[in-house]
């Protein structure tokens, strides 16, 4: 199928087909552009650079609705495949050859409730997503007694907890499923439960002032693509990975807020819990929505370099060791050491673009080769928790990978995970392996099928081995990677104290 681009000749680049040309989006990029850019036939190729990076610093380049090309397994889309080219929607293809049914496959092996549930105060979304965010979000409300619905649009309210929740999990479909550009129908619920109706990969442009919101959104992304481009200096890192404490002679988990604040460098962390029993405790029963705070959470200073995280990692363990002094309790890290208690490790990012593509990259590279070596019961977290892609933008600044569990279980583990986080911030452009979008890989992911996920690691592991700056970090990740290379897994129920060298420990 023939495609066209619509381009401004200055690093925005719209391709689209005769199915889904987006003439209102066309137009609004001229007017915020101030250009009438230029119309071209792709076949086959893109367009030459001369034609669209005048000023050679950079292509945003956006594929709109329905896709022309083909995808092949556990690779990139191969074209546009320039360096300086960053490809929205590169994906889509995928999402088309899914079907309506796969698609609800694909989001109930994400966590993402498809069935509607029989409940009433039941309210209808519509949200419109662009790369990582929503851009509008539409409530459908009918306007006749005769049942005709109309969607009205209400926003995109920070303050709001609802839209913001309802904001993830249209996100957090579209991701799943390799959509970059989509409109997500949700249902919500008065008890915060939300089920989502569908996914559409050609979002409507009709509804007043929605071009213009898609539009800034690419002028929005331009100009990071830009930036990213020119980024020489690493990222800063950061960390808050967790722990429980167990207490062996009653089989219990000691609740880390007996010892711990809430904030600083060494706090604890809430879960909430619903209707159900306690994790704490098998024989109570709770009704409300509620936390408890069984988790120790460490957040060490950020750094650059993973030395030095390291350093400050070590400081904040020895600091939970003076404020934790009681040497009968085991602390246990992994992804899930005491049933029901699903924790992480969770890492952040900031001095760089937070996009789809780096998160595929962290799915690919740094989940997925530690799903081959975590316990088995890690497994258990999923999907609830530890699902793909699963990131968080800070108030502050950057944003937060959520997807993995904790990795103080040694601390050749930390090391390499730390290290290996840094590699892939600063080389992901150079990486193509996208195996986390095949349904079978996904699958073993999900299931902790080693073997498959093993088979798909040994391309993953030379491309990351051949990165120019790869040596520069080997002493820190090879000794990870041997371990994946081998399956070791780690063990859940060792106590972590004894490994790191922090007394006292039994």
């Amino acid at each position: 199928m023939d495609s066209f681009v619509w381009t401004d000749g200055c690093g925005i680049v719209l391709e689209y087909t005769d199915k889904s040309r987006p003439l209102p989006l066309i137009h609004a990029l001229q007017e915020q552009c101030g250009k009438r850019g230029m119309f071209l036939r792709r076949q086959g190729t893109e367009p030459s650079l001369s034609h669209i990076d005048k000023d050679g610093t950079g292509v945003l380049w956006v594929r709109w609705g329905h896709a022309p090309e083909s995808s092949e397994r556990g690779s990139r889309q191969p074209s546009p495949s320039h360096q300086q080219i960053y490809v929205v929607n590169a994906y889509a293809d995928l999402f088309l050859r899914l079907g309506e049914s796969g698609v609800n496959k694909v989001l109930h092996r994400n966590g993402i409730h498809t069935s509607p549930l029989q409940k009433s105060g039941t309210r209808r979304y519509k949200i419109h997503v662009f790369h990582l965010r929503a851009v509008a979000v539409f409530q459908f409300k009918p306007i006749l007694p005769g049942g005709l619905i109309a969607d009205q649009f209400v926003g995109l309210d920070s303050t709001d907890a609802v839209l913001r929740r309802l904001s993830r999990l249209a996100v957090r479909a579209c991701y799943s499923v390799g959509l970059d550009v989509g409109e997500v129908h949700i249902q919500a619920y008065d008890d915060e439960r939300a089920v989502v109706e569908s996914v559409h990969g050609h979002p409507q442009l009709s509804a007043l002032n929605m071009a213009d919101w898609y539009a800034q959104a690419i002028l929005e992304d331009v100009k990071k693509w830009k930036a990213e481009i020119n980024r020489t200096t690493p990222a800063m890192l950061g960390m808050d990975p967790e722990f429980i404490l167990y207490d062996p002679a009653r089989e219990k988990v000691v609740s880390a807020s007996k010892f711990l604040p809430r904030d600083g460098i060494v706090g604890c962390d809430a879960v909430w819990i619903r209707g159900e029993r306690s994790e704490l405790d098998a024989h109570s029963v709770t009704t409300a929505i509620q936390p408890i705070y069984p988790l120790v959470e460490l957040r060490p200073d950020p750094r650059t370099e993973p030395r030095e995280l390291m350093i400050q990692l070590m400081r904040a363990m020895h600091i939970a060791a003076r404020r934790i002094p009681d040497p009968t309790l085991k602390w246990l890290a992994g992804g899930m050491p005491y049933p029901g208690l699903a924790i992480g490790g969770h890492i952040h990012f900031s001095g760089m673009w937070l996009n789809a593509e780096f998160l595929r990259v962290l799915d690919n590279y740094l989940a997925l080769p530690l799903a081959i070596i975590e316990a088995r019961s890690s497994v258990k977290r999923r999907p609830k928790y530890g699902i793909l892609g699963d990131f968080r933008v800070q108030p502050h600044t950057g944003f937060e990978y959520r997807t993995l569990p904790s990795w103080l279980v040694s601390p050749t583990i930390t090391k390499g995970v730390i290290a290996l986080a840094q590699l892939l911030a600063m080389n992901y452009r150079q990486l193509s392996g996208r195996f986390t979008l095949d349904e079978q890989i996904q699958q073993a992911f999900y299931q902790g099928d080693i073997e498959q996920l093993s088979e798909a690691f040994m391309e993953l592991d030379e491309n990351m081995t051949r990165l120019p700056t790869y040596e520069d970090l080997a002493n820190y990740i090879e000794p990870l990677l041997h371990r994946i290379r081998h399956q070791t897994a780690w063990d859940e129920q060792v106590d972590i104290r004894s490994v790191w060298k922090i007394p006292p420990f039994s």
